[in-house]
């Protein structure tokens, strides 16, 4: 428990995101606070970086330390305190048990249940590793796209540590679906399209318009969409346009992300693309 000698200060932040229909986040770093009993409708899904926290859940006292990751399911009344005398930090997920669901659905064939897992904690780096990525994604300058499809394929490592055995979902024959989704993308590159709004244009969950889309092409949906948007701003930016408009017309945040994305791609900048181009024998 904290004691006199500790000097570091609560520091907590917690707030909402409209990704994956809507999904609260924290960031915590405690000594001294203590988080009454409550219950939360979602799932709890958190990474402790430092220290370890102590709390009460159905009828047993747990503690989760630095490196674990802990998973609750929704409806479970838990509590939390410091295990020890620095506290602890430690990042969080609330995802809504419908989304869960949907990924469950689009993995695995048999009749698995997700909201009847018990609660969890994982020794596993690369499982934490790869869930606090994802949490530092979040903060980033990110499409909704993007962090949509980092946190489908974070809930769908969680799902394969819980259900190790389940029997995963074959691919149908979803070609049309594919196709209808690469034709909404081609109409809408240069919008802040989101993953739902392209799964709901093709009549599919994400979870599952992701999995068909990557067996028949070989790419993930949002590097399939950096892709077309490339391809329009080399057009551009060969026509004499700057990569400031550029960047604006085919849907990028801003200038530098038109460059990261092109830079990673191809190697070179946008000028440096141009300059060459002018310049070939």
């Amino acid at each position: 428990m904290p004691d006199a000698k500790t000097h570091r200060q609560d520091s907590i932040r917690y707030w909402h995101t409209p990704v994956a229909g809507g999904m609260d986040m924290l960031y915590a770093d405690c000594v001294a606070h203590r988080f009454a009993r409550h219950a939360h409708e979602e799932f709890v899904l958190a990474m402790y970086e430092r220290g370890a926290e102590e709390f009460e859940a159905t009828g047993k006292k747990l503690i989760a330390a630095e490196g674990s990751v802990l998973l609750i399911p929704p409806c479970i009344a838990h509590n939390g305190q410091a295990a020890i005398s620095d506290g602890w930090s430690y990042r969080a997920f609330y995802p809504r048990l419908e989304f869960v669901r949907e990924v469950s659905h689009a993995m695995f064939r048999n009749n698995v249940q997700p909201d009847a897992m018990a609660i969890r904690i994982f020794s596993d780096a690369p499982l934490f590793g790869q869930l606090a990525n994802v949490h530092r994604f979040f903060l980033q300058n990110v499409s909704s796209l993007d962090r949509e499809i980092s946190l489908v394929n974070a809930i769908q490592a969680v799902l394969a540590r819980v259900f190790p055995n389940a029997e995963a979902r074959a691919s149908g024959n979803e070609n049309k679906a594919v196709a209808m989704a690469r034709e909404f993308i081609h109409a809408h590159y240069s919008d802040p399209i989101s993953g739902n709004e392209i799964a709901a244009a093709v009549g599919l969950s994400l979870p599952h318009l992701m999995r068909v889309f990557f067996k028949r092409l070989g790419v993930p949906i949002n590097v399939y969409l950096i892709s077309v948007r490339l391809g329009h701003a080399r057009r551009l930016l060969r026509s004499g346009q700057r990569a400031a408009a550029v960047a604006t017309e085919v849907g990028f945040a801003d200038q530098s992300h038109l460059i990261r994305r092109f830079r990673e791609a191809f190697g070179v900048t946008p000028g440096q693309y141009v300059h060459d181009s002018v310049h070939a024998y």
